[in-house]
């Protein structure tokens, strides 16, 4: 899981999600399920629509927001809230991710967090320490 504090400083965020940048996608596992997600690092949010949160996640507790998605368009979308430490495979690494909700996505998933790199190459069990800047963020891997 990424830090917490670094997560929840861009969660608790009055400045609104932009989905202007390119993305690319890739395979991951959500509930024993292979999905595409798209990956766009620049966004700073990970996003999910709500019908596949509620396919998905139905069970999972849904935690308000006023983070505010601004579409391509201009137009301003509230989310539905967040869920957090939703558990996501790529390969065999195993990541536990938060999301933000929204309706009318035109993707299921958007990872919007510098993870890729971290599906190379990494320990099975133990912990990553990535360095960004000043600050180093502690990463479990199960």
């Amino acid at each position: 899981m990424i830090s917490n504090e670094w997560l929840q400083e861009g969660e608790s965020s009055l400045t609104p999600i932009h989905l202007n940048s390119p993305s690319s996608s890739f395979c991951c596992r959500l509930q024993d399920q292979n999905v595409d997600a798209l990956y766009s690092p620049a966004i700073g949010a990970n996003l999910m629509s709500d019908e596949i949160a509620l396919s998905f996640l139905g069970n999972y507790k849904l935690t308000p927001t006023d983070r505010q998605l601004k579409r391509p368009s201009g137009s301003l979308t509230s989310s539905y809230g967040i869920i957090t430490d939703v558990p996501f495979w790529h390969n065999d690494v195993k990541v536990r991710l938060n999301f933000h909700i929204f309706e009318d996505l035109n993707f299921n998933f958007l990872i919007g967090h510098p993870l890729k790199a971290l599906f190379k190459d990494v320990p099975k069990k133990g912990c990553l320490n990535i360095k960004l800047g000043k600050d180093i963020f502690h990463i479990p891997v199960d």
